[in-house]
């Protein structure tokens, strides 16, 4: 059936279908026979969507059917879909609530799927309709790359897009799905338990970072299942290895096209620090760069702001419901070598200045890893204070951590380092900073000095209304987080101490724990000494070039065979150490001069340029620079994206000393006798010092605002790193602990150094001389080289592995292990990368 609309813009012809939507349509007709519609304005127009109409009163509540009331029974079918424009609709303010207004669609738009409110945590909050053509494309991906899943895990609730792709690819492949509630997700024992007594096989996590490190340790014990981790909406987190029972996606996007852009899977740990989101896209998809003009950003090195784009993946955005192809993700990135790489946000708010200076939050996230590498922690500016929560680890015990480690600079040292019972997170699984600032604020209510169990009993009953026995869960009596919190605040004690136990554990748990020690968190009223602290040795990227052992095997058991995984030729030998910093990037230099970076995992050279002569010294890196000197007498500083000379500085002899970088100084030695201090980014000098009329081979080292250097003819000077003054000069004898190193009689020798005695522990015959330094890669383990390639691991003073590299000429070069990866050069010319 068809009926006629007169306008004053002219008619619309409609046809009306009675025999799918029989009550809605008889009252249309009957409303519109009658003359109620006569004379009504078009008071709802939405520009790209529709228009609405139908409401004498102009102000779009409507009115009642010709049944009566506002009531009539929902006649909405999958086969009449809202995709085409011209489509007429009856609109409805609920289910079976209609007020009997009609839309028009103005233009043929994608089947809407649902509406979500966006987090607010990147832009302004806003309402997003989400097409069935966007998401559709996440989870037809999905079906392709997660074949062998069994079972989905929801991970996120329905106020989070991925919640509906969780949904939606389990129903596709018929798989079954476990769902649970926030107050579940943040008990993480509770969850780890809810996850391990689910059977299926192969169990499919998406999630964010922060969950995911609530529950990873716990989890990853159970090593029947194989676990597929989606993990995306933050930045993805530092991992020691890569359990062979898990496989790990990263994913990139934004709700405003719902719900990923791109998806990549990492294969070594070597990939985190370095993901791109410009490849590995989620079908229909386009992610490409703009410039300040709005114009396409081509050329590598060049940065833009990240855009995503789909001519099918489009979503309703905003109060006006605008449809836009493309949409700004207000992220900054960078093309390299084909890639589109993430830099950061635009106005982000994770980089802020301490102290006058640009401190990229993330960056030192990156870096405290490598010191808390098994503590979970979340790194806050607030109040124009640098605040580290940590999870149940002391403020001294963590400061005693930083402090001792030589990548640490002053300026960035935390004002405040906070103890907390766990990181909280919010609905959508994000670090909730609204509960952990009262801390920072608040000094925790006085303990009382004897809480009885009587006292536990009725705070328990009155937050649950069950009076507990031994085995109780507050939990399971009713409770939730919110009355936790209000039960541990009631009781005078410590939330963040004793939520763990709350959540997790029985009443008796809680009773015993409170009869102990109870623990008053207060903000840390000490700042850190930073005048103290300002002279420590600053390398503003963590290198495994010398430290005392690296973290990055700390947790490997024992090295049982070794493959070659790749090699480089540098032309002429290679006699300098390899330097490799936490983006996973190798710097080494040979006799040729040719100085360059390559990636660890795959060898690839990203960079190569040649110096003048050859390169012995070993090289150190800041968060723009890698220094290195020359044979020609010079100390070059190179940019580490492009390899491009940024300065040089020349002295009258041989560079063969590594340099080392504190705050702002470069300082090294030379074969003229002087030790010289530069400014690390101008290369401008600052001071020299000759004082024993001998080279200088060493690196210095610097510690408690001095700088001690070694001479050739054994003498040592402590020196004010900032004016270059001598404090004191000796002839060096021998003290220490225990050491290990090599010799020209073929061996290798550990031992422990007291005083005026050396207690030799081991002694290993490598058959040739050693000229390299052997290199710790853990407690009790150390790793050793020959001139002749064998190479032989040795863990508490036993021989664990002991093979023959096939390399074509001598090792000068100290080894390093860098995840399961170890990197030497070589007299044949060649760099080399071994599995391990």
């Amino acid at each position: 059936m068809s009926l006629t609309l007169h306008t004053d813009l002219g008619d619309i012809k409609c046809e009306i279908f009675c025999e799918q939507c029989p009550k809605t349509s008889e009252n249309f007709l009957a409303l519109a026979g009658s003359g109620y519609y006569e004379g009504c304005l078009w008071h709802r127009n939405i520009k790209g969507f529709m228009v609405q109409t139908g409401d004498p009163s102009g102000t779009g509540k409507g009115g009642e059917s010709i049944y009566g009331g506002r009531t009539l029974s929902d006649e909405i079918k999958d086969s009449l879909k809202h995709k085409a424009r011209g489509t007429l609709s009856m609109a409805n303010s609920g289910s079976q609530i209609y007020g009997f207004c009609f839309n028009q669609l103005n233009k043929s738009e994608p089947i809407l799927l649902y509406a979500i409110t966006t987090s607010g945590t990147t832009s302004t909050k806003k309402v997003v309709y989400a097409s069935h053509s966007s998401v559709d494309s996440n989870v037809k991906d999905f079906i392709n790359c997660f074949d062998s899943v069994s079972a989905v895990v929801v991970s996120s609730p329905p106020i989070f897009d991925p919640f509906y792709v969780d949904i939606l690819f389990s129903v596709a492949k018929g798989l079954p799905i476990f769902l649970s509630t926030s107050n579940v997700r943040i008990r993480s024992k509770v969850y780890v338990k809810y996850i391990m007594d689910i059977t299926s096989s192969h169990i499919l996590l998406q999630m964010t970072p922060t969950l995911y490190n609530s529950i990873s340790f716990d989890l990853l014990k159970d090593t029947s299942k194989k676990f597929t981790f989606v993990l995306g909406g933050e930045q993805f987190p530092s991992l020691s290895s890569i359990p062979p029972h898990s496989v790990y996606y990263n994913v990139f996007g934004v709700t405003e096209m719902s719900c990923w852009q791109s998806m990549v899977k990492i294969e070594s740990i070597l990939d985190i620090p370095i993901l791109h989101v410009g490849s590995n896209l989620i079908s229909n998809t386009d992610v490409y760069l703009v410039d300040d003009k709005s114009d396409r950003v081509v050329g590598d090195k060049i940065e833009g702001r990240i855009v995503v784009s789909s001519q099918i993946r489009r979503c309703f955005r905003g109060e006006s419901c605008v449809i836009y192809d493309a949409f700004e993700t207000g992220d900054i990135g960078y093309y390299e070598k084909g890639y589109l790489y993430f830099n950061g946000r635009n106005h982000d708010s994770n980089i802020v200045k301490i102290n006058g200076k640009r401190t990229n939050l993330l960056e030192m996230e990156r870096r405290l890893k490598f010191i808390l590498p098994s503590t979970l922690f979340h790194l806050d500016f607030y109040e124009n204070a640098l605040t580290l929560y940590c999870v149940n680890e002391l403020e001294n015990v963590v400061s005693s951590k930083i402090l001792t480690m030589a990548d640490f600079s002053s300026f960035i040292m935390p004002s405040k380092i906070i103890k907390v019972g766990k990181i909280p997170f919010n609905a959508n699984g994000k670090v909730n900073k609204d509960q952990l600032r009262p801390s920072f604020h608040t000094k925790r209510k006085e303990a009382k000095n004897n809480i009885l169990k009587e006292d536990v009993e009725d705070l328990w009953n009155k937050y649950t209304g069950i009076l507990p026995k031994d085995t109780n869960n507050f939990i399971l009596d009713g409770g939730d987080s919110h009355c936790s919190l209000a039960f541990l605040e009631e009781l005078g004690v410590d939330p963040d101490i004793f939520i763990e136990i709350v959540l997790n554990q029985s009443f008796s748990d809680l009773v015993t724990a409170l009869k102990g020690p109870i623990i008053m968190m207060v903000p840390s009223k000490r700042q850190m000494n930073v005048l103290e602290h300002k002279s420590k040795i600053v390398e503003t990227q963590p290198s495994y070039r010398r430290r005392g052992f690296s973290t990055a095997l700390s947790n490997v058991s024992s090295i049982k065979s070794i493959n070659l995984a790749w090699k480089i030729d540098l032309e002429k030998c290679i006699d300098a150490s390899v330097l490799v910093v936490d983006d996973c990037l190798a710097y080494v230099g040979s006799h040729s001069g040719i100085f360059l970076s390559c990636c660890v995992a795959r060898g690839v050279v990203k960079w190569s340029i040649k110096l003048p002569d050859r390169i012995e010294s070993s090289a150190i890196a800041s968060s723009r620079f890698v220094i290195v000197g020359c044979y020609n007498h010079a100390l070059y500083s190179i940019e580490k994206q492009s390899g491009a000379i940024a300065w040089s500085y020349s002295t009258s002899g041989m560079i063969k000393s590594s340099p080392i970088i504190i705050d702002e100084l470069v300082i090294f030695g030379s074969y003229d006798y002087f030790v010289y201090s530069l400014h690390r980014d101008t290369g401008t000098l600052c001071w020299k010092t000759n004082f024993v009329n001998s080279c200088i081979l060493t690196s210095p080292a610097v510690t408690d605002g001095y700088g001690y250097v070694a001479s050739l003819n054994g003498f040592a000077l402590k020196l004010n790193t900032f004016s270059g003054e001598e404090t004191w000069r000796v002839k060096l004898a021998l003290q220490g602990n225990t050491i290990a190193f090599g010799s020209h009689d073929h061996h290798l020798y550990i031992g422990y150094i007291c005083e005026t005695k050396f207690d030799l522990t081991a002694k290993i015959d490598l058959g040739h001389p050693i000229y390299s330094t052997p290199y710790f890669f853990g407690p009790q383990k150390l790793a050793g080289i020959s001139i002749d390639g064998r190479f032989v691991v040795v863990e508490s003073k036993e021989v664990s592995l002991d093979v023959m590299l096939p390399v074509n000429g001598q090792i000068f070069s100290s080894p390093i292990i860098f995840d399961k990866r170890l990197v030497f050069g070589c007299r044949d010319n060649h760099l080399y990368g071994f599995d391990i």
